[in-house]
Order: structure tokens, then C-alpha cells, then sequence
């Protein structure tokens, strides 16, 4: 699985908040991957994509760069939360727009 597809429900899950829960959420992650072929998370925030490391005892993951197909929808997300954050704040906005 590439990460593609379950993106795609992700963002129709973020989507049904919205419409409702009538709800603002914003993601900070999303999976890379569903179900047995999860593999990790992309962190938005951090712009990283972590992979999980599968059959130790102990929490471990690899950090690596975000894959090529998840680009576009990262730096979408991480655009609308920027936005978001800075609409709360009118020195931040003030900041962002000079």
C-alpha cells in the first residue's frame, strides 16, 4: 500500500467531522497506511514521516522523510493549519503576511 488510498479516507473522515459534528478539526498526523499494512505516521508539524518498527517489545520507529506521493498532501494540511493557528492571533497574521 502506498499511503495514497488511505489518505484519500482520511481526508473524507476529516471531511465528515466538518460537515457533522459541524466541527474545525485539524490533523497534526495521518496514517501511512490502514489496517495490517499500517506502517507508520506522517507528522505534519514536524514534516517527518515515522515508521513503525513491527515485532519488538519496545516502542521503535524510524524517522525518515516524507514519501513523494504524500508530499502534496502534507504541505496542504500543514497550510491549512497555519492559516487556522494564525487567524487566532492578530500579531501572528500580521507576522505571516509581511
Amino acid at each position: 500500500m502506498d499511503g495514497v488510498d488511505n489518505v484519500e479516507k482520511f481526508d473524507e473522515g476529516v471531511k465528515s467531522i466538518r460537515e457533522k459534528l459541524h466541527a474545525a478539526p485539524l490533523p497534526i498526523q495521518f496514517p501511512i497506511g490502514a489496517g495490517k499494512e499500517l506502517e507508520g505516521i506522517v507528522d505534519i508539524v514536524e514534516q517527518k514521516a515515522h515508521y513503525f518498527q513491527l515485532g519488538h517489545k519496545e516502542e521503535k520507529y524510524q524517522t525518515k522523510e516524507i514519501p513523494p506521493n504524500l508530499l502534496e498532501k502534507t504541505k496542504k494540511y500543514r497550510q491549512e493549519l497555519i492559516e487556522r493557528i494564525i487567524e487566532q492571533d492578530e500579531e501572528l497574521m500580521t507576522k505571516y503576511l509581511d
